[in-house]
């Protein structure tokens, strides 16, 4: 049984509601997020992580039924034929998603349930125990008041404790000679012991000392403890990256991966495994466009497993760019290639030619729509002529994400507040692995569509 207690139906329920909907992103955005919490859950169901899987379903849902229809986009004058088409779908896979949560739900309740019990008889034996503690000094306590009472010293008990120690040992005999420690009377008369016992170890302390006056202080009961954050109970204590990322057929012997790491507001960060050979990798795609000082952006893709996040693609996607900027364009390519090859969007990855290695408050306003998705998504700065060349960042949280949130601008402007992004370089939910396979998928070469 875990030592955490198990979160309840109406507990799951509220965490679910817990994410900022920002109609500021594109209704492709969210259809992408929306999918992307539908293989999570499908993962975590299939794991049998079944509090994560039913936070996931039930916030699918959620934004799915409640949240899109009143996305500006949703208007028949502005949904193209493709989005509709996949609103129409994610609204048949709410189906499934519920049928999910209607199975898990008694196994949550069984569990929680179970927890109750386990709790209430382990009370009832440490009272039991407790109720025991007590009758024994109380008798204990009684029988030294009524020695005491009856006049019977320090010495004289322990004279009458030696005798009948001496009674009570084996070969003991009233036969015996008088030589022996057992003097001799006629058979018909009693057998006293011996009073020479200069022999026997005597017995340390007084009779208040031996028998305590009060007993002995009590173990307390034992306390609830408070609900943490949704964190797996079984966690792998690892600090070197895997080879790979778990298959299917590994899943029914490996362990979790362990929460290394939190934001600032506490919450667990699940691990990002990051190949070492990705960012070299981009820099070379790059690196027409920083010899014309051009940014390039790339997209961080992978999958989910075991409560860790592999990236196993890098997507580079349609862009604009500039010698400070890097936008996206033509996202309906970048998301019907997720979607299609089940990629999870876990950040990005982009260039500054002309700059050091640093968020500017664009990429600030870029990092903040990839965390409103996805806490643990991260963002990879390369600087290939300055010093530090590249770092990993995220935005602080609560603090940096909801500074950014709040703020209307969209061009560059400063952003003085203090604490607003920090890099997971070290100390950070970012695992760096060397031998971890990835691949890269240029997706420039495709002609977007008219529609």
């Amino acid at each position: 049984m875990s030592e955490r207690k198990p979160f309840t139906v109406k507990e799951l329920t509220e965490e679910a509601r817990h994410f900022v909907f920002d109609s500021r992103l594109s209704l492709a955005r969210w259809i992408n997020v929306c999918k992307s919490l539908l293989q999570q859950a499908d993962v975590y169901y299939y794991e049998h992580d079944f509090e994560q899987a039913y936070v996931l379903y039930s916030r699918f849902t959620l934004i799915v039924l409640e949240y899109l229809p009143d996305h500006k986009e949703m208007e028949k004058s502005h949904i193209t034929r493709q989005n509709k088409a996949k609103v129409k779908l994610l609204k048949i896979d709410t189906m499934s998603a519920l049928d999910k949560m209607e199975e898990i739900k008694p196994i949550i309740e069984q569990r929680v349930a179970a927890w109750d019990y386990e709790q209430k008889e382990r009370a009832r034996l440490i009272q039991y125990e407790r109720e025991a503690q007590i009758n024994h000094y109380q008798k204990q306590y009684r029988e030294a008041q009524r020695r005491q009472s009856q006049g019977i010293t320090d010495r004289e008990y322990e004279k009458l404790l030696f005798d009948i120690q001496k009674l009570q040992a084996p070969g003991s005999s009233s036969t015996k000679s008088s030589s022996s420690a057992v003097s001799t009377s006629p058979s018909n008369s009693i057998t006293y012991p011996s009073t020479q016992y200069e022999h026997a170890v005597p017995i340390k302390g007084t009779m208040e000392t031996l028998i305590p006056s009060k007993p002995p202080p009590l173990p307390p009961l034992p306390l609830s403890e408070p609900i943490k954050p949704l964190t797996p109970a079984n966690t792998l204590v690892e600090e070197s990256a895997p080879s790979s990322s778990p298959s299917s057929t590994d899943k029914s012997k490996a362990v979790l991966h362990r929460i290394r790491a939190t934001t600032e507001g506490g919450e667990p960060l699940r691990s990002v495994f990051l190949p070492t050979s990705l960012r070299p990798d981009f820099l070379r795609v790059a690196q027409t466009n920083t010899d014309s000082k051009l940014e390039t952006c790339g997209m961080l893709c992978g999958k989910l497993s075991l409560n860790a996040f592999f990236i196993t693609h890098l997507v580079i996607p349609h862009q604009e760019s500039t010698p400070d900027t890097c936008a996206t364009i033509h996202e309906e390519i970048l998301f019907d290639y997720l979607d299609t090859n089940d990629l999870i969007l876990l950040g990005w990855i982009h260039t500054h030619p002309t700059q050091s290695c640093f968020m500017s408050s664009v990429d600030l306003h870029t990092q903040s729509s990839y965390q409103l998705m996805l806490k643990e998504s991260i963002a990879i700065v390369c600087a290939p002529t300055q010093t530090p060349s590249w770092d990993i960042y995220r935005l602080t949280d609560p603090n940096g994400t909801s500074i950014i949130r709040r703020c209307p601008k969209s061009s560059f402007h400063p952003h003085p507040e203090p604490n607003i992004y920090k890099s997971t370089m070290r100390h950070g939910h970012v695992v760096m692995g060397k031998d971890l396979p990835y691949k890269l998928v240029d997706l420039r070469s495709i002609k977007p569509s008219d529609d």
